[in-house]
């Protein structure tokens, strides 16, 4: 029993009369695998195994249930490929995001620029404070 315990795969033991010896605690978890089924392609399948030992002398029975999940795991598959999707274009979001910033922000430097230039080149004191006002309203904006 030590042996059929420590090997990793699940592993039953039968008789020569196909009977229950010896299963591992790895077959009597669940566990998947794929097979080709006739007629209808291949399928995922969960398979749990439970032992019934009804005492006394005779030998322990050995329940095996089936249950087709490959719905579930396509599902699962497909999940996984949209939420991968959603952050390629989170991703490419962010980046659209950053480069509309940094335009608007380079056109409001501009802005601010000619300002600037406009209050050098007035004589009127009172027009250069507005034109420098300006100059800082969107030197604030563009920050």
């Amino acid at each position: 029993m030590a042996i059929v315990e420590s090997i990793p795969e699940p592993l039953v033991v039968l008789d020569s009369h196909m009977r229950l010896v010896a299963a591992n605690a790895t077959f009597l978890e669940a566990f998947e695998f794929d097979r080709d089924v006739a007629k209808i392609g291949r399928r995922t399948l969960l398979m749990s195994a439970r032992t019934v030992d009804y005492g006394g002398s005779s030998a322990p029975n050995m329940l095996l249930a089936f249950r087709d999940i490959t719905e579930a795991r396509r599902a699962e598959a497909e999940k996984q490929a949209l939420l991968e999707r959603t952050e390629e274009l989170l991703v490419q979001q962010h980046v659209l995001f950053q480069e509309m910033q940094h335009r608007v922000a380079n056109s409001l430097q501009i802005i601010a620029s000619i300002l600037m230039l406009k209050a050098c080149a007035v004589t009127s004191e009172e027009s250069r404070r507005h034109l420098e006002d300006a100059r800082q309203r969107v030197m604030s904006v563009a920050a």
